[in-house]
């Protein structure tokens, strides 16, 4: 449970750093815009952002995959010490 905590931790900050990457790129490329640059080879491509939203999306459904798994995880062993206090609880 440790490992996917841990690759859970990963994943967010892969993601939360593709998030800035995407929003510098699109602070910029509205700076830009509305400065009427004329240096078209400074602005990022649509495919680039394209590319970045794409990575985005798929980080985020593995994060959302771990932490349901995680959570089933913990209900799981919730659950056995559950009827683990109950059997002795029986018992005594």
């Amino acid at each position: 449970m440790e490992r996917l905590r841990h690759e859970l931790e990963l994943k967010k900050k892969k993601l939360e750093k593709l998030k800035e990457e995407v929003n510098e790129m699109e602070n910029d490329l509205t700076r830009r815009w509305l400065e009427r640059s004329n240096s078209a080879s400074q602005i990022p491509s649509i495919e680039e952002m394209k590319q970045l939203r794409c990575k985005n999306r798929v980080l985020q459904i593995d994060i959302d995959c771990l932490t349901k798994e995680i959570d089933l995880l913990q209900t799981r062993v919730n659950y056995r010490n559950y009827k683990l206090f109950w059997a002795i609880k029986g018992k005594a």
